[in-house]
């Protein structure tokens, strides 16, 4: 992943690190953040409060925000990585 673009390190570790779907990590930002909790709107346009880890938050940079990413190129940057 050290050669991934930022943005796409921030999708994939809430995807890895807090078990965001990819369409959840897509939407997220640095303002859903609550403490040790994020909120999500998940499946079924349900909220959900999300916990997580020591580790994510020290990865996250402060200000982020990850609308704008487009599907596919998330995608070809996961398989690009594994």
């Amino acid at each position: 992943m050290t050669h991934t673009k930022p943005k796409y390190r921030i999708v994939m570790a809430l995807m890895a690190y807090a078990g965001l779907r990819i369409h959840e990590a897509q939407k997220a930002s640095y303002r859903d953040v609550h403490g040790d909790y994020i909120q999500v709107i998940g499946k079924g346009n349900k909220q959900a409060s999300v916990p997580i880890s020591e580790q994510l938050k020290s990865i996250l940079p402060e200000q982020w925000v990850c609308n704008g990413i487009a599907r596919t190129s998330l995608v070809y940057e996961l398989k690009r990585a594994a």
